[in-house]
């Protein structure tokens, strides 16, 4: 009861989505490549990350939720708090020179200290890559590093996120009150530029996400529309900075969120 909604009433799948590990982990048997390297022949199976991020403690997600103030009156405007944070915290890792020939465990080390699957923690603490081309930022490793960020995050809230995988990049799904986002990237650098926006401006619903990624929308217009919801709002930025509380473009007023 530290927030206002609760889990009873969801169904067998939201319910999964935040319950089952099967959610966050895959057996794997066979050799094949991991984040951190190939598995050796012979290996007796054992469990993956299936994200590219590794969950931190609940508590300590807790913790980084309630010191920045991101827990919010209802699960729309929570989503939209944490979306305004990533926007004006999280840096897209880039590959410099040195970072190119780099294996992704190798890679992940350089940028957060860890070969594995990178770590929320680090993410929420930042960290200073290796690389001297680089500085101390709170790096994510692109669209599916932030849609991973968010749903581990925010699991501990009872808010229930997947991924859409779209032509090579990565959406947000938020599963309970029926939200996406056209793109995992499509906070940063956008709120940096204009703090006036709010996180909820990046939502989009199910109409929305149907006309732009729909199984009548081809491959190559699916890919084109990726990150459709940023371009919006960069051709209305001066409106919309100009003035904060003009309702977004081409969505529909926020629902309702049953608590």
């Amino acid at each position: 009861k530290q927030v206002s909604w609760s889990m009873l009433g969801y169904s067998s799948a939201l319910l999964a989505n935040l319950l089952d590990s099967r959610v966050i982990y895959e057996w794997v048997t066979a050799p094949g490549p991991t984040l951190s390297g190939p598995l050796p022949a012979g290996y007796p199976g054992g469990y993956q990350i299936k994200w590219v991020n590794l969950p931190t403690h609940p508590s300590f997600s807790l913790q980084f939720l309630k010191d920045n103030n991101l827990i919010g009156l209802n699960v729309v405007d929570t989503i939209g708090r944490l979306i305004y944070w990533c926007g004006f915290n999280l840096i897209h890792m880039g590959l410099t020179p040195a970072m190119k020939d780099l294996s992704s465990g190798e890679l992940n080390y350089n940028v957060w200290h860890y070969r594995g699957a990178i770590p929320i923690l680090n993410m929420i603490t930042g960290t200073d890559p290796t690389d001297p081309l680089e500085t101390f930022e709170h790096w994510t490793y692109g669209c599916w590093g932030t849609t991973a960020f968010m749903k581990m995050v925010l699991q501990i809230l009872n808010i229930p996120i997947d991924y859409v995988y779209m032509e090579g990049h990565c959406l947000p799904h938020f599963l309970s009150d029926g939200t996406y986002m056209s793109h995992g990237d499509d906070p940063y650098p956008t709120i940096r530029l204009h703090p006036g926006l709010k996180g909820t401006d990046f939502l989009i619903y199910q109409a929305s996400f149907d006309s732009h990624f729909g199984p009548g929308v081809s491959a190559a217009n699916k890919l084109k529309n990726v990150g459709f919801r940023y371009f919006e709002l960069m051709q209305q930025f001066e409106t919309i900075d100009a003035y904060p509380n003009l309702p977004p473009v081409t969505k529909p007023p926020i629902q309702t969120v049953k608590l």
